[in-house]
């Protein structure tokens, strides 16, 4: 499946499941957050995601599209000395939608960790997860790799 066919695939399908209801939209979880840190961090996103005038789906999309293609094996290493495409600036999306989600995650994580001794550097952004997934999935993750996480 084409790289564009299989955005646009994940775009529909999250799309159908969205329920009108912006905090629905996506979740942010980092452990050992009270929810009054949690809502923070989800305002600071939401900020993030409003001033870009970027939707959530359409951000998480970007940075899906962005580690398809660095995982892809049809990807040449950079060599300098071969002709590079012209790009035309008119057509560059600005900002784009991966490097959004990515500032959302990171102004969730500052917003929620804020004054902690050891602050994450992720607020695990997520769509098409309850919140009760997202938080299973996390401490799963963490717990993994030797329980060391975030430390207010």
């Amino acid at each position: 499946m084409e790289l564009a066919t299989h955005t646009e695939t994940t775009i529909r399908r999250i799309k159908a499941k969205a329920a009108p209801d912006p905090r629905e939209l996506f979740q942010v979880y980092v452990p050992g957050a009270t929810s009054e840190e949690i809502e923070r961090g989800w305002l600071a996103a939401f900020e993030v995601f409003k001033e870009a005038k970027c939707h959530p789906l359409t951000a998480a999309a970007g940075l899906f599209a962005v580690e398809e293609m660095e995982f892809s094996s049809n990807l040449k290493p950079y060599d300098p000395n071969e002709p590079q495409p012209k790009v035309d600036p008119e057509a560059i999306v600005t900002p784009d939608p991966a490097t959004v989600w990515l500032k959302a995650d990171a102004a969730a994580a500052k917003a929620i960790c804020e004054g902690w001794r050891k602050p994450s550097d992720t607020a695990n952004l997520a769509v098409d997860t309850r919140f009760e997934d997202l938080v299973a999935e996390v401490d799963e993750g963490i717990a993994r790799r030797g329980g060391n996480g975030p430390e207010r």
